[in-house]
């Protein structure tokens, strides 16, 4: 799998999570949990983009959350501090 911790982009966030893949990549959907594991935001329409996406985070609180983002090439897990 080559997307990466360095393609989650504005990591603390504040409005936005940009999700970059590489081009052969492409994402399929993505969960954000609180930290209780709850499921806050998630998307699973198939292919979003080509490895580009980008969350609306403003309905949230701030806190640690965790991001997977799933593509066709697997799954990718990493901490997001969300700050307002």
């Amino acid at each position: 799998m080559s997307f990466a911790s360095d393609k989650v982009t504005t990591n603390p966030v504040v409005k936005f999570i940009n999700l970059g893949a590489d081009s052969s990549d492409k994402i399929t959907g993505y969960e954000l949990y609180n930290y209780t594991g709850q499921v806050m935001l998630f998307e699973k329409t198939g292919a979003i983009a080509k490895g580009k996406c980008t969350i609306n985070i403003a309905p949230l609180v701030p806190g640690l959350y965790t991001l997977k983002v799933k593509t066709d090439q697997g799954n990718f897990i990493q901490k997001v501090d969300v700050i307002k």
